[in-house]
């Protein structure tokens, strides 16, 4: 072979060693990780966020906390470098302190469902969620009860509310609220819903 295309080859075979290193490693932390439910609830000022991966590596984060980074850089703590991707988006209402973070966390990730109770808020926040929202391409759905997101691993999340159309609802009171269970443990995440509610979903 001429002495060029060796000197040629070597680029790509470094970038095919590259590659392999890092799926082999990917491979090993996933390993790792694998077979847990994890639950991590993210600081990020005022406002919630919190993100779900399945034993089997499907991910959910929960709300995006409020206008900042501060939920891009507690993603860069909780996963990978090279995982640009999350399976589902929660924005349990549309208050800044929840959804604040979201159009920056659709800007950077892929993501393939995302679900909103359906009430909407006249603020610029709102808009820039929604437009967001339009232009990545994802399944949008409005959450309501009865639905189940399947996690896999035995792991799954149930819509508890709303159970209506939320048009002319509060912010607040039209919360998506879901419940996460994984064998014997569950998890509830309300959003910022009132006591009214919780009162009315306790009697269900």
């Amino acid at each position: 072979m001429p002495a060029g295309l060796r000197k040629n080859a070597r680029p790509y075979t470094l970038v095919a060693l590259l590659a392999a290193t890092v799926f082999i490693w990917y491979v090993a932390l996933r390993e790792e990780r694998g077979g847990f439910l994890t639950v991590a609830f993210f600081d990020v000022g005022q406002g919630d966020a919190a993100l779900i991966e399945s034993p089997t590596g499907t991910q959910v984060l929960i709300d995006g906390g409020g206008p900042d980074r501060s939920v891009l850089r507690a993603l860069g703590r909780a996963m990978p470098f090279f995982d640009r991707s999350i399976d589902v988006v929660i924005a349990t209402h549309p208050d800044q302190d929840h959804i604040g973070g979201l159009p920056e966390v659709l800007a950077r990730y892929r993501v393939s469902h995302i679900l909103e109770p359906g009430v909407a808020a006249e603020t610029a926040v709102y808009e820039e969620f929604e437009a967001r929202v339009a232009g990545e391409g994802a399944e949008h759905v409005l959450a309501r009860r009865g639905m189940r997101v399947e996690l896999g691993g035995g792991a799954y999340l149930d819509i508890l509310f709303p159970d209506r159309d939320t048009d002319g609802f509060e912010t607040n009171t039209a919360s998506v609220v879901a419940k996460l269970t994984y064998w014997t443990t569950s998890f509830l995440f309300t959003g910022d819903s009132p006591k009214a509610i919780e009162v009315y979903l306790a009697t269900l």
